[in-house]
């Protein structure tokens, strides 16, 4: 992982500010209906905050963005540890997509994700430091 800049950046709209990262993770999108065949992407973790994320995909087609915008998903965000190779997961509501799709070809996309009781912060910053000892959290 790569910390873009310094410490915390400022947001006054926010009660604490967002660090700003480069955390590769899988992205799985779980519609309620369908939650045995989640999709699937890789995604970049752009920043954290103490109760949620922005990502980033290069990628987002047309119908899976029409199915998100009506389904309101939820997102299991998955990383693999440095230390054990171990994947870690946490799971939070889509709150605001940002598709930048031309037409119905599809399009890189950034997705806000909202955690109700985990720690995002912690948890991605530990797990990709590999910092999970036995208690590490499952979402």
């Amino acid at each position: 992982m790569q910390v873009l800049e310094h410490g915390l950046t400022t947001e006054e709209r926010r009660e604490e500010g967002r660090l700003a990262v480069e955390l590769e993770v899988e992205m799985q999108i779980l519609i309620p209906d369908d939650t045995f065949t989640p999709a699937r992407f890789r995604a970049t973790v752009q920043n954290i905050s103490n109760r949620g994320v922005m990502v980033e995909i290069d990628y987002l087609g047309y119908g899976d963005y029409q199915r998100m915008l009506r389904l309101t998903p939820y997102i299991r965000l998955c990383v693999k540890t440095d230390q054990d190779g171990e994947t870690r997961r946490i799971t939070g509501r889509l709150v605001w997509l940002d598709y930048h799709g031309e037409g119905r070809q599809g399009g890189p996309c950034h997705l806000g994700i909202s955690f109700d009781r985990a720690k995002p912060r912690q948890f991605l910053l530990a797990a990709a430091d590999g910092a999970f000892g036995s208690e590490a959290p499952h979402g």
